[in-house]
């Protein structure tokens, strides 16, 4: 799946979700990453080889996806960081909310409101 995807939290029982549970994440060895957006600094970046799945736990955020890097820089073997993104989707993230997005999409994540998003980052390896 070469494309982002948002699950919303009432859709998260359906078939969809759980067809794409099976085939993108169950099973894969994965880190689990837990931050709080308490603010707007956010460089842009792609993952070569890990797929992000975001989830909101409380709070809004907002992410730009599938866009462009602007002013790009190579920051490790595999992860390309910009400052920022353009032509992109803008996605909002509520309570319960989830985000794919695959190895190889740019993606930004920013605070909305003056409100703390606190958000859960499954890190899987897309080989």
């Amino acid at each position: 799946m070469n494309k982002c995807v948002v699950f919303r939290q009432k859709n998260k029982t359906d078939e969809e979700f759980k067809q794409f549970i099976e085939e993108n994440i169950k099973g894969k060895k994965m880190s689990v990453v837990y931050f709080m957006k308490k603010d707007n600094s956010s460089v842009a970046e792609i993952h070569e080889k890990i797929g992000d799945f975001f989830t909101c736990e409380a709070g809004r955020i907002k992410f730009m996806v599938e866009g462009e890097l602007i002013d790009s820089w190579t920051k490790e073997e595999y992860e390309i960081r910009g400052k920022a993104t353009s032509k992109g989707i803008e996605v909002i993230l509520n309570p319960g909310d989830s985000l794919w997005v695959p190895a190889g999409q740019a993606h930004q994540h920013f605070q909305l409101e003056d409100v703390i998003a606190e958000v859960q980052v499954l890190k899987v390896p897309m080989e």
